[in-house]
This record gives C-alpha cells, structure tokens and sequence, in this order.
C-alpha cells in the first residue's frame, strides 16, 4: 500500500487560488464525526479483491485510517493530524500494525506550523523535503480520508470544488511523494446510494489521469462512496468505496476494534 501526505501555501498568482480555495470552508467542530467509526468495503468495481477500511475522527484534530482484509492478523494503520487553518494533513505516520497493537512505520510526513516544505521519511529511502505549490490537496492513496472531513466544513454555494491530489508516485529511483494532478468535482443531483441520501459530483482530472468517476456525500458532508475508473494501489483495476456502517464508538472501543479484527 502506498502512503503520503503534504501540505503547501501557493506563491504569487497560485497563492491567491488556494486562498480562494480555502474561503469555500469554514471550520466548526460541532460539524465534525468526533468519536465516529465510518466502515467502508473497498473493491474493484466489480466486488473483487473487496477489503475492508475503517475511518474514525479520534479527537478534532485526528483521524485514524484502519485497513484490513478478513482472516488476516495485519493490516495498515494510517494516523493523520489535521490543519484546520488550512484544511489539510499536517503530520501523518503509517505502516502495518499487527493485533498486539505493535505499528510499524513505513512512512513519515511531517508539515510545520505555517510552512509549505514537507519532511518526508519512506522506509528504504533518504529523508527528503518536498516543496508543493497547489493547496488544498488530498491522498487518494488515503482514500480521500481527509476529503471526507473536509467536506463537513464546506460552507460555498459554488457548484464546483478544486482540489490537488498529492501522493507517493513508483518512480525509476524509488518512491516518490509529489503533486500528482488537480481534480475537480462537480456537483450534480441528490440521490439514494448505499442506502444514504446523497449529493453526487462528478470528479475527475489529470490527477486521476482523466480516469474519474462519481463521488457521493451525505447531507453531513461526510464521505459515503466513490466509483473511480483509476486504481490507486497495485492488484486493482479501477476502485470502489462505500460505507457499510456508522457508529458512535469511544477511543478504548477504537482501540478494542483494531484488535479484536486481526485476531484470528
């Protein structure tokens, strides 16, 4: 599985679109999934290599990425802090964590308070820093975790939301975290889907190679699903996420969950 994460001001004439970006939100916490488990199955369109991910909002400013398939006693554990200045991850750590609750980090990001410089540690590669120029920006890698968030906190009546996707790109040298592309998301009609009543956009862009889809959200703003042409880990042909489950649970329950779905 691929990691990443950065976090970046835009100079000049970039500068002011980002901040334009960022006037489409606004942060209240009371409109955020504090203490929410979001459980989602994850697949090619067609069902197949189907896993499960499971997205919970730890405290205002943290959000848990869990990841596992049924009968295996690993999964991945992504921990990612947010900026809510500027609406995107300013710390993430993530790796494979076994049912012991032992996590081992394979990838690092770290963004200081106010910087556009991204410190980055991937396992088997030399720390780097990584200017990036376009923000807001999130993960597909991460399942648009993040977006899901994010999108609580809109507050334009625009039809259209921009964003970046940044992630970690396979390249000759090794892996690489960089900008991948700009997406945009259009919205279209409400509708039933996954058993929720949803806004649907239509997204797609150079940083899904053209190769988008639908997107849905429900009336929170929380993520519900997408269907999206381009894969985002190897072994997949096209990627499929949807929310099975929503439930209140504490962070001991959290903690309890992880474990309990990697004892065999």
């Amino acid at each position: 599985m691929k990691f990443l994460l950065a976090l970046a001001f835009v100079i000049g004439l970039t500068c002011c679109q980002a901040q334009n970006s960022i006037t489409e939100f606004k942060y209240n916490p009371d409109k955020l999934p504090l203490h929410q488990l979001q459980l989602y199955i994850k697949s090619n369109l067609d069902g197949s290599r189907a896993s499960f991910v499971a997205i919970y909002m730890k405290e205002y400013d943290t959000i848990e990425s869990f990841k596992w398939t049924e009968g295996n006693n690993e999964g991945t554990l992504v921990k990612a802090q947010m900026d809510w200045q500027r609406f995107t991850v300013s710390h993430f750590a993530g790796g494979r964590i076994r049912a012991n609750g032992e996590l081992n980090t394979m990838a690092q990001l770290s963004i200081p308070s106010g910087s556009t410089r991204a410190q980055v540690q991937i396992t088997g590669m030399d720390p780097s820093s990584v200017e990036l120029e376009q923000f807001p920006w999130h993960s597909y890698d991460f399942d648009f975790a993040s977006l899901g968030m994010v999108m609580t906190q809109l507050v334009s009546t625009e039809p259209t939301v921009e964003f970046m996707i940044s992630d970690i790109a396979r390249e000759a040298a090794g892996p690489v975290f960089k900008e991948i592309g700009k997406v945009s998301m259009r919205r279209e009609e409400m509708e039933e889907k996954f058993g929720n009543s949803c806004q649907r956009y239509h997204i797609d862009g150079p940083g899904l190679d053209d190769r988008g889809g639908k997107i849905w959200f429900d009336q929170q703003g929380r993520l519900v699903g997408f269907e999206i042409q381009k894969p985002d880990e190897p072994g997949f042909v096209n990627n499929k996420l949807r929310r099975v489950e929503v439930k209140e649970l504490s962070v001991e329950e959290w903690e309890a969950f992880k474990k309990q779905k990697l004892q065999n």
